[in-house]
């Protein structure tokens, strides 16, 4: 658990925990390398995180729930399901796009593995 709900240092932790995992994997997340890509010592990250995993949970939490709310709001934009669906479909791809951006999003790592970083986009009136 992180030492307060409003740290600014505990935030930025949590994205470099996603970030360090999203791109190495979580055999590579330890002290060290939180510290190292957060530009802080490993007993300044040791006082905000005692425990490290709280950190990674609490990041995934924070970003599971951000996208829930972009899906959410897609289809609270929409006048019926079919163009709420695509409304948020909408949504959801400007939401991964904004985070691969800003963020270098846990999906980096497969999408290098792929060679690959398009979403395929469904469409509800299509049949096969």
């Amino acid at each position: 658990m992180s030492c307060q709900p409003s740290c600014a240092t505990c935030a930025k932790l949590r994205v470099t925990a996603l970030h360090i995992v999203g791109e190495q994997g979580l055999d590579a997340l330890t002290r060290e390398t939180v510290a190292a890509e957060s530009h802080l010592s490993a007993e300044s990250v040791a006082a905000h995180y005692p425990e490290l995993t709280s950190c990674l949970y609490e990041g995934y939490e924070e970003e599971a729930s951000d996208l829930v709310r972009a899906v959410v709001a897609g289809y609270e934009g929409g006048a019926d399901w079919l163009s709420g669906f695509e409304h948020s479909q909408a949504q959801l791809l400007e939401w991964l796009s904004a985070h691969r951006r800003e963020r270098g999003c846990s999906l980096s790592r497969r999408c290098a593995e792929t060679e690959s970083c398009d979403f395929v986009v469904i469409s509800p009136g299509a049949r096969s």
